[in-house]
């Protein structure tokens, strides 16, 4: 929970999202069968942040924007939009496929999902059809991103935010 504990000592902006309580993490983990790793959970239950930089978070608590919640109802629609053609160019499924990958958050093209074998972010990347095991949990892949931007270019960019030493939006 470092990683955890220096996003949250970083963070300098107002929350964007609603704060999720215990039902909503319940009901989004009884509907898709797995639970949600604790480090995600409490990132998104400080903050209520919808959004890390150019990050986007998917919130169990998210009623207005189906993109940014964290629902079955969500991730279907995911599945139906995406499902087909990230098999077919990554071999790969999407929930509700049996051991389909779940969203938790996006930048661009580029998803953090959870699989079911483990609480390590696997990054699927649709603008270059590539998926790889980051071998990290979210907070640490996220931690990650910010502290070593030329290990990942692009995404640590959208973490750092025009190159200034916050996260999220500039005040």
């Amino acid at each position: 929970m470092n990683a955890l504990n220096s996003i949250l000592k970083r963070f300098k902006f107002k929350p964007s999202g609603p704060l999720p309580i215990v039902a909503d993490w319940e009901k989004f983990e009884m509907e898709v069968g797995r639970s949600v790793p604790t480090d995600f959970k409490q990132l998104i239950e400080q903050t209520g942040s919808t959004s890390i930089g150019y990050c986007w978070l998917r919130n169990p608590a998210e009623r207005e924007n189906i993109g940014l919640a964290l629902t079955k109802a969500a991730l279907i629609r995911e599945h139906i939009l995406w499902n087909d053609i990230v098999f077919k160019m990554m071999g790969v499924r999407l929930f509700p496929e049996p051991d389909g990958l779940i969203q938790l958050a996006h930048i661009d093209s580029i998803s953090f999902m959870l699989s079911y074998q483990s609480d390590n972010i696997v990054i699927c990347d649709r603008g270059s059809w590539e998926i790889f095991e980051s071998n990290l949990i979210f907070t640490d892949l996220i931690l990650s991103l910010f502290t070593d931007r030329t290990q990942y270019d692009d995404l640590g960019f959208s973490i750092w935010h025009s190159s200034k030493e916050l996260f999220g939006w500039p005040e």
